[in-house]
């Protein structure tokens, strides 16, 4: 028989078990109410326009569907055209002679693709049209990743034989990384470092999940539990787990996964002849907000490293955008949800990339019209 005191004793632990365990029972369903909101407010995929003139590719995530024309795209008269490659059409590029022309290739996302203006309008036409020796070839594909637009430029760089190659990219190319499906339901692969290597993951990718199916993905379900748990909480507490810290290491992580990207490019366009640049172009909002200019800085600073260390020209285009006024710059800009260059955008660009060209690519002809 125990004593009084150890009943006593007990008694209160069998009472702490109980009211531990009623609580744990208690926030279990309060989570899984969490969780039910949670679920029900989650993005879904939605109808863009890329889904239009896109299909899935188990390498890339997704391509232009060859072969396509379509007639007032982005608006009355502004056509979007797609050639048997894959590629947006350079109209005054029909029936050339490929013969002492030189040939440059402009990689990137939807800004180097010309989202929201004609297929003449494009900085890489532009570009062409301010020198009659340059043929300029238009290598966008819009919502891509650095990461992806170094595996379209694996598989075509070597038919396309370009003298240069431009990549052209927006910070928001680098942080895509991170995810593994867009909004409008597509899928990308992963790319991450491994002992300082480049590797590539989550192939076959994925195809596409209908319009309005939910983006959410077994990971985040997990880090929803993580997050909201008291198990989860009391972990983070213990760790001292700090997810801004946490945000900020990934993005450095990222930023060095493009910086090993640019290397292995730099080396494919170098061994076959041509010559490699490098072009960060300002998004919208880093002209106005602090935070997200700071993230242009952070990114443009590295760049500019990376540039020093490899011999690779570096042209930041965010001061030529930056000393506009708000009336300038909004006419720089289309008006629509991502704000893509507009027409006086796209021939801002295309005038400084010819003379930063000119003036930093041995063989790139200074002539212009």
């Amino acid at each position: 028989r125990l004593s009084l005191r150890k009943r006593l004793v007990f008694s209160v632990i069998i009472c702490l078990v109980g009211l531990g365990f009623l609580e744990g029972t208690l926030n279990f369903f309060g989570v899984a109410r969490d969780y039910v909101h949670f679920r029900n407010n989650l993005p879904t995929a939605t109808d863009s326009p890329e889904s239009h003139h896109a299909q899935h590719d188990p390498d890339l995530g997704w391509v232009h569907i060859p072969d396509r024309v379509h007639h007032d795209f982005y608006g009355p008269g502004l056509t979007l055209s797609i050639g048997n490659r894959g590629l947006r059409q350079n109209p005054q590029s029909v029936d050339r002679n490929r013969a002492g022309l030189f040939r440059v290739v402009c990689l990137g996302d939807s800004f180097t693709l010309g989202y929201g203006v004609d297929d003449a309008e494009t900085f890489p036409v532009r570009l062409q049209a301010l020198n009659p020796r340059v043929e300029a070839v238009n290598m966008g594909q819009g919502g891509y990743s650095v990461g992806q637009c170094y595996l379209w430029y694996r598989r075509l760089g070597g038919e396309l034989k370009p003298d240069c190659v431009v990549l052209s990219m927006i910070t928001d190319d680098i942080w895509r990384m991170n995810s593994t499906r867009m909004m409008n339901g597509y899928s990308m692969p992963r790319f991450q470092l491994e002992d300082g290597r480049l590797v590539v993951s989550g192939q076959p990718v994925p195809a596409k999940i209908p319009t309005g199916e939910s983006l959410e993905s077994s990971s985040q379900a997990v880090s929803f539990f993580l997050q909201h748990s008291a198990i989860g909480q009391t972990t983070r507490q213990m760790l001292n787990s700090d997810s801004s810290l946490k945000q900020s290491d990934a993005r450095k992580q990222l930023l060095e996964v493009t910086v090993e990207i640019v290397r292995t490019m730099q080396g494919f366009v170098e061994r076959s002849g041509g010559r490699f640049v490098l072009v960060l172009l300002p998004e919208f909002r880093e002209l106005i907000d602090e935070q997200a200019y700071r993230e242009n800085r952070f990114v443009a600073n590295r760049l500019e490293e990376l540039s020093d260390q490899l011999s690779i020209p570096f042209l930041d285009l965010t001061g030529a955008f930056t000393v506009l006024t708000a009336e300038q710059r909004a006419d720089h800009y289309l008006d629509e949800q991502w704000h893509h260059f507009s027409s006086k955008g796209n021939q801002l660009v295309s005038e400084r990339l010819h003379a930063f060209l000119s003036g930093h690519v041995i063989n790139y002809p200074s002539q212009q019209k």
